[in-house]
């Protein structure tokens, strides 16, 4: 297992093997913490934040006004694997289609 933590799928963490859908979950993170300033996923140990991600618990920050069209985009690549969006779909989704 090779990467930085806060990024890691929960397929990784539970040693299943994996493949290009923990790219989708690292993507995921990335534009979490582009739109927030924070990580989804927030442990003050590295075993206690791979609980959480293995999991799936997280949830949005009041705080943070994020578009609805965000927050389903990002819902639906925080999922298990076979419920996780594709490339393909998250190339079609909503928030990306949205006129400026």
């Amino acid at each position: 297992m090779c990467g930085t933590n806060n990024y890691f799928a929960p397929e990784m963490i539970i040693e299943k093997q994996y493949s290009f859908p923990v790219d989708i979950w690292a993507f995921g993170v990335v534009i979490y913490f582009m739109a927030t300033k924070e990580f989804p996923f927030r442990g003050s140990t590295r075993d206690e934040l791979f609980d959480y991600i293995s999991k799936i618990e997280w949830s949005f920050n009041p705080i943070f006004d994020c578009s609805k069209n965000l927050k389903d985009l990002i819902y639906s690549i925080f999922q298990k694997v076979h419920l996780r969006l594709s490339i393909g779909q998250i190339q079609f989704h909503s928030f990306f289609s949205m006129k400026k």
